[in-house]
């Protein structure tokens, strides 16, 4: 007996390990059903498997098995989820509440119980959540005291997964999403101006309301409610970057000294401005609107998205668009019911799906989803890969995000809903100093001059509209709409012009000239394009789109990385062979901005750094200089990883691929 004992201790230890294995395997498996369930809107469900999940965390302490102590806060906060979907504040933040007693660093819990506390009339200190909510997301970088005042994100941007705003209520969204924090206030430089010495410290600003003047109304002012003393501040318009990164506080400004960039510099002046900033770049935000009190207008228009996202829409074979790699592929000329890659007979019609072409130094194409009753009005947070692929319920771009605005607030929830007016007619704007001579030229690429040798100015108050249709293909002037109080049911020719006669009306004639000028007035009367620089626009946003589908291969693999298109195999070969694709994998994205230098080797703190010492090699060297930078350093390791992982997954890259330098990101 005595020589069994040790047998029974190794056999003991060893069924207690196979028992810790099935309790945690139990417990990822009730996680995942919830995370699931959670995810297909089964929300009932999905809070009690969270339940489960929680009492067998509780036995599991109780029997002594280790768990990660991040596991009961995580399922907590994820129960706030549930509940806050279901318009349930008060369990919001009982929920929330367990799970910042577990950890008060816990950026998802914060935000939830912003909300629920904004629900229940307390936003105060919802305000206050949120500010220190923003200050803990990784990527804020705090470099002055001074500045963390003024450094947090509107709520929306913080957690885009507590943003829960589905079709059935975006109905409901008000003009402006921020009236309950923020005041604002229509200004111009009379009744707004600065009373202190310093040009760019906004608190320096004075606002007379009862001033006596005409006021232009030209500049928007916001301050935050129930902060009166702090005065009103300048919102200036956000710049026009393809920027999706958080707005930042101009360091300059957040010190209290003048920036070094007046009227040009691209960072937030105050908090209000990023709250502000932040709304406008989603779409969701416009202050053109912010003080109309006529019916509610589109706070965005497609004009405005082809605007920002140089390009235009087409049509593209959704299954030739989801291989792997990526085929572009429309539809077949001669076989229109099927997709024009060969040896595949998708139907088209079937399959179809819409996707965004932007112009650029690259082609990148954004797959714009149809909408559901589920869909966010918000960024999804994985930047590369997301599990949940076209089920995901948030926007994978910007530009997907404002077309889904675009189609919910014009009524158009179809992938049909994104079309222009159609004109049949061929239109084009020539240069009136030409066309006095005689010559019809048209802009230069850019659009500054026109194509002559004499290189006049290009605007639209300097163009003369043509038009040509297609039974009498002939280009004729056509003249501005006449500006009568009562539009007429139908244009009708001038007679003296009918007669062969030159028209002896003195001033406008409200009667057409051309039977191609009274199908352009009849097609702008209908459409309700009242001046000539709508239909301008219209007439820009189908060039864009014929020259974003000339460069558009009707067949051949596309390559996202480098935004290249390639018609064969053996090119599509060299190109994912060559060097410069594979360095695109580690290139700074336009969009992702950082604070500091290149990881450089290690990611460790550097010992002159540890002895508050300057290092002698400065950038050169392989170690982090500062623990901001260091944790920068692990979020961009991460994020190259991530976009490694996507670019394998798509067949872009082959994992037995040699990065050289870079093999240090991988490991």
């Amino acid at each position: 007996i005595d020589d069994r004992h040790p047998h029974t201790g190794i056999i003991f230890k060893n069924c207690f390990f196979i028992f810790q294995a099935f309790m945690r395997r139990l417990l990822c498996l009730l996680w995942g059903e919830a995370d699931s369930l959670y995810h297909e809107d089964q929300l009932l469900q999905a809070l009690s498997q969270y339940q489960e999940a929680l009492q067998l965390l509780d036995y599991m302490a109780s029997e002594g098995i280790g768990c990660p102590s991040s596991a009961n806060e995580k399922l907590h906060a994820n129960r706030a989820a549930c509940y806050l979907r279901l318009g349930d504040p008060t369990e919001v933040l009982t929920e929330a509440t367990e799970a910042l007693q577990k950890n008060s660093r816990n950026v998802r819990a914060l935000y939830r119980k912003a909300w629920a506390l904004s629900a229940l009339q307390n936003h105060k200190e919802a305000y206050d959540d949120i500010v220190v909510c923003a200050l803990l997301l990784p990527q804020v970088s705090i470099t002055s005291p001074c500045q963390c005042k003024s450094v947090a994100v509107v709520a929306a941007s913080t957690e885009s997964q507590g943003a829960v705003t589905g079709m059935a209520n975006l109905a409901l969204l008000s003009r402006n999403p921020l009236a309950e924090t923020h005041e604002f206030r229509q200004a111009c430089t009379v009744c707004f101006f600065k009373t202190g010495e310093q040009r760019a410290h906004f608190n320096d600003n004075s606002f007379y309301p009862n001033l006596d003047h005409v006021c232009r109304k030209d500049v928007l002012i916001s301050r935050l409610r129930n902060a009166s003393k702090e005065g009103w501040k300048r919102i200036r318009p956000r710049p026009n970057v393809n920027y999706l990164g958080p707005y930042y506080m101009c360091k300059e400004v957040a010190e209290g000294v003048d920036c070094s960039y007046p009227g040009r510099c691209t960072f937030a002046y105050c908090q209000e401005e990023i709250d502000v900033w932040t709304l406008e770049r989603k779409g969701i935000f416009h202050r053109d609107h912010l003080f109309d009190t006529g019916p509610s207008k589109p706070r965005i228009t497609l004009a405005q998205i082809l605007a920002e996202h140089r390009g235009g829409y087409l049509f593209l074979c959704l299954e030739c668009f989801n291989c792997k790699p990526r085929t572009l592929s429309k539809r077949n000329p001669d076989s229109p019911n099927y997709c024009s890659t060969p040896n595949v007979r998708h139907i088209f019609d079937e399959n179809k799906c819409l996707v965004h072409v932007e112009q650029g130094a690259t082609l990148k194409y954004c797959k714009i989803r149809p909408l559901t009753e589920h869909t966010q009005l918000d960024l999804c947070q994985a930047r590369y890969g997301c599990a949940w692929h076209d089920s995901c319920n948030y926007a994978h771009s910007l530009v997907e995000l404002k077309t889904w605005v675009l189609q919910l607030e014009t009524g158009q929830v179809s992938s049909d809903g994104i079309k222009t007016p159609r004109l049949y007619h061929q239109l084009k704007f020539v240069c009136s100093d030409c066309w006095r001579s005689g010559l019809a030229t048209g802009p230069d690429p850019k659009r500054k001059y026109c194509e002559s040798k004499a290189r006049h100015l290009w605007s639209i108050k300097k163009c003369i509209l043509l038009a040509s249709s297609p039974e009498r293909k002939r280009w004729m002037p056509i003249r501005t709409l006449p500006a009568t109080k009562i539009q007429p049911a139908q244009y009708e020719m001038c007679a003296h012009v009918a007669n062969g006669k030159k028209c002896q009306y003195i001033g406008n004639c409200t009667f057409a000239h051309s039977q191609e000028e009274k199908e352009i007035w009849t097609y702008m009367k209908e459409n309700k394009v009242n001046d000539m620089e709508k239909l301008y626009q219209l007439w820009i946003q189908k060039q864009d789109a014929k020259v974003a589908a000339s460069k558009t291969n009707a067949t051949g693999f596309h390559c996202w990385l480098c935004g290249k298109n390639c018609n064969s195999e053996k090119q599509w070969e060299q190109h994912i062979q060559s060097e410069k694709h594979k360095d695109r994998i580690f290139l700074e994205d336009d969009t992702q901005t950082w604070q500091f230098r290149f990881p450089a080797g290690e990611f460790y703190l550097c010992n002159w750094t540890k002895g508050g010492h300057e290092c002698p090699e400065g950038d050169k060297c392989q170690y982090s200089h500062s623990e901001p930078e260091l944790r920068e350093w692990e979020e961009r390791r991460v994020f190259l990883r991530q976009k490694f992982e996507k670019a394998v997954e798509d067949k872009l890259i082959l994992p037995s691929d040699n990065f050289s330098k870079y093999n240090f990101l991988l490991k």
